[in-house]
């Protein structure tokens, strides 16, 4: 999943900055061009908040989700993007609801959302946002909201929410669709045979993804290196060992003939060999003789903004301290 958790990451960081900057524009547009002498505009200082509550929340939503805060593809996630969409909602019924210009980056938020958020997620976050139109519709007609002059008949209520669920459906199904045939067709090179483990390649491309998602976070990622002298018979017992000790976020893989590796979200460097002493305890049980164990930590601080060169480093690190033979296993 890191691959596409990646994928949802870049979706959601490229449409929030796409909104920052066309409402800060837009913030910039109402503010300023009436002072030039630029009529057509509206003056309207509801309308101007709702614009750059649109740009503020979605400068803060961006910087959330590259600080690791938070996940681009869970309910905090709906919960966050929730945020910028009652401010365009408000913007929308400022200028016309169902005809106001709003409503394009209303979609596309919808749109984007559903093409990184898991479908329970999705369907939260489109719920939501039907209640908040009806809230600006409601609110309107009961005047607690005031009456920005322009018809909006309640009609269109209906129309708009219906329209803009259809899509965030249409593109969810669309999205979860074509991942998981992806995925298919990516894993059936990826997997080693005889261990179930990733290929060396697929493991050091997706190691440099995994530190890229840590950066920032409060956690950091640890790589264990196990030299496994014994043959492919053990070699598969190991990596089954590997398995079931590992969450299904973290990385397993074999990258050499006698060599399995991992890579796990710990929350200091000290839990490395910790983990790595326990492992090393169960697969001698397996009746691995000559154990050797490498581990190195890379803190989310320390990882930078190259996930390849981060990965390089934590890699050389590890290799470093199975020559050394400075873990201890036992």
């Amino acid at each position: 999943m890191g691959r596409l958790d990646r994928s949802g990451r870049i979706w959601i960081l490229f449409f929030l900055t796409a909104l920052f900057r066309a409402a800060g524009l837009g913030v910039a547009a109402l503010a300023l061009l009436p002072r030039f002498g630029v009529d057509g505009l509206p003056d309207d200082s509801l309308l101007l908040a709702a614009v750059a509550a649109a740009a503020g929340t979605a400068l803060a939503v961006r910087g959330a989700v590259r600080r690791g805060w938070v996940e681009p593809d869970g309910l905090a996630m709906a919960a966050c993007l929730l945020a910028p969409a009652a401010a365009l909602a408000l913007a929308m019924q400022r200028t016309g609801l169902l005809e106001s210009p709003f409503v394009l980056l209303l979609a596309a938020l919808v749109a984007t959302a559903a093409l990184a958020l898991a479908p329970l997620a999705n369907f939260l976050l489109l719920s939501g946002v039907a209640l908040i139109q009806t809230f600006v519709v409601v609110a309107t007609a009961e005047g607690v909201l005031p009456d920005a002059g322009a018809e909006m008949p309640v009609a269109l209520l209906g129309i708009e929410v219906g329209l803009l669920g259809l899509l965030g459906y249409v593109v969810s199904g669309l999205a979860w669709q074509l991942r998981a045939q992806q995925e298919e067709l990516v894993l059936a090179g990826q997997r080693d045979r005889t261990t179930g483990a990733l290929r060396d390649s697929s493991f050091r491309a997706r190691l440099a993804g995994f530190l890229e998602n840590a950066r920032g976070s409060g956690e950091g990622v640890a790589l264990l290196l196990f030299d496994l002298p014994g043959g492919e018979a053990l070699l598969a017992e190991a990596a089954v060992v590997l398995h079931e000790a590992v969450r299904g976020t973290d990385l397993a893989g074999r990258v050499g003939d006698a060599r399995l590796a991992t890579a796990v979200r710990l929350p200091a460097a000290a839990a490395g060999p910790k983990l790595a002493a326990r492992l090393a305890a169960r697969l001698r049980a397996l009746g691995i003789r000559d154990l050797r164990v490498g581990a190195a930590f890379l803190s989310g601080s320390e990882v930078t903004p190259d996930g390849a060169g981060a990965a390089f480093r934590l890699w050389t690190e590890a290799e470093r301290v199975l020559s050394a033979g400075r873990v201890a296993v036992g």
